[in-house]
């Protein structure tokens, strides 16, 4: 089988195209998806209420101090690998790891997570909740 020139061009192009695509879909994204999908990933247990991870990752980004350019980096990569593949690479980052508990600690105190009866009824989010960093304050 003998390949034209044409042929060779349009094969090119038709690769370059799909390869753009593909850039641009791991280029571009969400935050608030990617934050609401990584408190799914993070709690895999939970049957959530409709709409409560994207309203907490709503209230996530706007109402933490959150260094946008490292989700993003991880949003870049989970696009790549996915959840699971983000857990495989940087499980034993302790930043990462620290990233995850923090986003489903949060998660889990302004929402009915704690009150609900055994998992029967989904876990609602009611609001981001200020925490104190420090586990050994005093708070009296």
């Amino acid at each position: 089988m003998k390949i034209s020139r044409r042929q060779m061009l349009l094969g090119g192009t038709a690769t370059a195209a799909i390869a753009g695509v593909g850039g641009i879909r791991v280029l571009t994204g969400d935050m608030e998806g990617f934050i609401a999908g990584f408190v799914r990933h993070a709690l895999p247990e939970t049957r959530f209420a409709e709409g409560s991870a994207e309203e907490f990752a709503r209230d996530y980004l706007e109402k933490t101090e959150v260094e946008r350019s490292k989700i993003d980096q991880l949003m870049r990569a989970q696009r790549i690998v996915g959840y699971d593949g983000l857990d495989m690479l940087f499980g034993s980052n302790l930043s990462y790891d620290g990233f995850k508990r923090r986003v489903a600690t949060m998660f889990m105190l302004g929402s009915d997570f704690f009150s609900s009866n055994g998992g029967q009824d989904p876990v609602r989010y009611l609001g981001v909740v200020d925490i104190c960093s420090n586990p050994f304050a005093r708070l009296t």
